[in-house]
């Protein structure tokens, strides 16, 4: 028997007999592979799909270096097949719970969560990066979105199914009913959750829901403003981030940029030389849909993203450590800096260039 309660302590209380005998109490429920825990949040429900996909993930990438598969978009694309069913599984029942308490602020829906660390985890041994390679910059280059995006996507395909049911459908009435006890009260009903959800992200539509639980949910025009909002965020984000060094942004020149630039500089060089736009992965034009091998998806990756073989990123380890405008090219009489630009500038790579 499971008694759901508040707290472990109100359990005692209930002593359910079966012909004189008592019967056993239970401090979860499983459905369809979902833990419904009889106490305490349902984050326990999270908490076990995050697991199981951790492993999923793992098995993955041993398989695809079984199979010599290497190419980041393909990679991806078996993430998406096989690993994010898993990290979602049931979602539509737990996250509204999760994702009402973030709030709508675009970078928090990725920077925060185990199952983005499963997601970063994945993306940073397929692309062979370092810890120091920042988020943001990752989840551009392949193309990605954070798992709480596919989350939130289920939850309000599934509430608009609820309503295209008929009147008398249990799940209708159930749905409306749990959305008609949204009003404050010690106890979150799943339909407040998901009315919270959608404040986070559109308060117009937040405004119709509430007051027509019924409304019509348009779940691809919410997803695009979700994502949108999420991008938009990240690159906000390093606005602040020059202006707290007094660096006219976006379009400051990266070398003119001082040494004292230090938290955010990578994320700076790669919004300045190597973004690119989120439509060429829609026709296949990023690299990451036409690189096959290993060691030079690493390569083109490290170089892209700041974590290269170059003194403009090794010599950043040296203590006491050279400052930036320092980390010169050892083969240029001049003492110009070696930084991503300079392969294409510097004499010694010259002939490579030509027959490129």
């Amino acid at each position: 028997v499971v008694v759901f309660t508040p707290t472990s302590a109100a359990v005692a209380a209930f002593d359910w007999k079966y012909k004189g005998v008592s019967l056993p109490k239970s401090d979860q429920f499983r459905y369809l592979g979902v833990v419904f825990p009889a106490f305490g949040s349902i984050r326990q429900a999270m908490d076990t799909a995050v697991e199981r996909g951790r492993a999923a993930m793992f098995a993955l990438l041993r398989r695809c270096n079984e199979l010599g598969i290497h190419n980041v978009a393909v990679r991806c694309h078996l993430f998406k097949s096989l690993v994010l069913p898993v990290l979602s599984y049931g979602c539509e029942m737990w996250a509204p719970y999760v994702l009402r308490k973030l709030n709508g602020d675009g970078l928090a829906w990725g920077s925060k969560g185990e199952a983005e660390a499963v997601q970063l985890s994945f993306l940073r041994q397929t692309l062979s990066l370092p810890l120091s390679t920042p988020l943001a910059v990752i989840m551009h280059e392949t193309g990605s979105v954070p798992v709480m995006h596919t989350w939130l996507q289920q939850v309000l395909s599934f509430w608009r199914r609820a309503m295209q049911r008929p009147a008398t459908d249990l799940l209708k009435v159930v749905a409306l009913e749990s959305a008609a006890f949204a009003v404050p009260t010690p106890t979150v009903t799943w339909g407040r959750a998901v009315l919270d959800c959608v404040r986070c992200v559109d308060n117009r539509l937040f405004q119709a829901m509430h007051g027509s639980p019924g409304h019509a949910v348009c779940v691809d025009a919410v997803m695009q403003k979700v994502h949108e909002r999420w991008r938009v965020s990240v690159w906000q984000l390093l606005t602040k981030l020059l202006e707290k060094r007094e660096v006219q942004a976006p379009d400051a020149d990266v070398r003119a940029c001082p040494s004292s630039l230090s938290v955010g500089f990578k994320f700076f060089v790669y919004h300045r030389w190597f973004r690119q736009s989120t439509q060429a992965f829609g026709r296949g034009e990023n690299w990451t849909y036409h690189v096959y091998d290993a060691r030079h998806v690493a390569a083109l990756a490290r170089f892209r993203m700041g974590c290269s073989w170059l003194n403009i990123e090794r010599m950043r380890y040296a203590r006491p450590m050279i400052p930036r405008d320092q980390r010169l090219c050892a083969c240029c009489p001049a003492g110009v800096r070696e930084d991503e630009m300079h392969l294409f500038e510097c004499d010694l790579y010259a002939q490579l260039r030509n027959e490129a």
